[in-house]
């Protein structure tokens, strides 16, 4: 009799955990806001048993888990649970709620989320984090040499955030990084004279001079900048296809695919300057570096690759075929030691001679 009574109420138990599990639904994901203002609320409003266990929470587990640890206060809990939100990984995507949440956690000196927030305000984002806070918290990490620190901390002196404006200071910083070898910084260096910013005139040739030193400390995103910079800078001074060349064969050998699907739009139309061809069309090398970006999930290009090869013969196709599947990708330590010469222009895409050249052109004014 005792057994039975165990029995029933063993089985009691069990039933009160599955109707607690199961009875009556979560609200839909969309009624939560995980900002880090109502987010206490929305926490204790989500299914405790259900998330804890994983069965049909409204969120990850892994973002459950952030919230949890977000809400104690721990830092890196708050930049995970930012990320989270900004990609829409296991919890609804809300741009707003991750500014705030890299707010909080760049409030307590994590370097990642103080970053992040800089690129949030730059896209324009309303910033709600206390920024004199966040200068002061990085300090520590500055001080022990983190060059993501001072990355950071330079933004917000650069723009007058969280404190009076200092360029020099901001500069200096960056500089300072940049010795310290990090490419990250010497890209910003490059960025922030390329476009002008506050106490900083537009000066492309030395932000071109940061951008390469960027390049040389491994950053294939500093080639890519630079190919496409040289060849598309409104300045006829600045202005560069044969650089702009180098510049995309440098990425497009690290086997960078947005560089080698650039580098294939110059190779199909080819580069001049004045009348002089700098880079000569060339369908073969085009369709070969389209093949070889292809290769990415990200770079689907079959639309670019029929504009190149509608024009090939099947000679011409079976070449590019051929080279690009004996092609290797290089280590960028090499490609930056690489001597990058011009692709060889026939003699018929040969500049005029200079007596030729002028009355031809004054006929074209006429």
């Amino acid at each position: 009799m005792q057994h039975i009574h165990r029995s029933s109420r063993a089985l009691a138990g069990i039933g009160f955990l599955a109707a607690l599990v199961f009875a009556g639904g979560a609200p839909a994901e969309e009624a939560y806001d995980f900002g880090p203002e109502h987010a206490a609320a929305a926490f204790d409003r989500l299914p405790q048993v259900r998330c804890r266990i994983g069965l049909e929470c409204p969120i990850s587990g892994k973002a459950f888990d952030a919230l949890s640890g977000a809400l104690a206060g721990d830092r890196e809990a708050q930049y995970q649970l930012a990320r989270l939100l900004q990609r829409g990984d296991g919890i609804r995507r809300d741009e707003r709620a991750a500014a705030g949440w890299y707010g909080k956690a760049a409030e307590q000196g994590q370097v990642a989320a103080a970053l992040e927030l800089n690129h949030f305000r730059h896209e324009g984002a309303d910033i709600t984090a206390d920024e004199a806070k966040i200068a002061a918290a990085l300090g520590p990490a500055v001080e022990k040499g983190d060059t993501d620190a001072m990355r950071a901390l330079a933004d917000l002196r650069i723009y007058g955030r969280g404190g009076p404006r200092d360029t020099e200071q901001g500069l200096g910083l960056l500089r300072h990084a940049t010795a310290a070898h990090s490419a990250a910084a010497a890209q910003d260096l490059g960025n922030l004279y390329v476009r002008g910013a506050p106490g900083i005139a537009q000066n492309p040739a030395e932000g071109f001079k940061w951008l390469a030193e960027s390049a040389r400390l491994g950053n294939i995103a500093a080639m890519l900048d630079l190919g496409s910079m040289y060849l598309h800078h409104p300045s006829d001074a600045v202005r560069d296809p044969a650089e702009g060349y180098r510049w995309l064969m440098r990425a497009s050998l690290a086997d960078d695919p947005a560089a080698q699907e650039m580098l294939s739009g110059l190779l199909l139309d080819g580069a001049m300057t004045g009348a002089k061809t700098i880079v000569a069309p060339d369908l073969v090398a085009a369709d070969m570096w389209l093949r070889l970006a292809a290769r990415s999930q990200f770079h689907d290009n079959a639309s670019l690759r029929l504009q190149v090869e509608k024009d090939m013969t099947s000679a011409q196709l079976d070449e590019a075929k051929k080279r690009a599947a004996e092609w290797h990708p290089h280590p960028q330590s090499d490609v930056m030691a690489m001597t990058i010469a011009l692709p060889e222009v026939g003699a018929a895409n040969r500049s005029w001679p200079q007596a030729l050249r002028e009355p031809a052109l004054s006929r074209f004014k006429e």
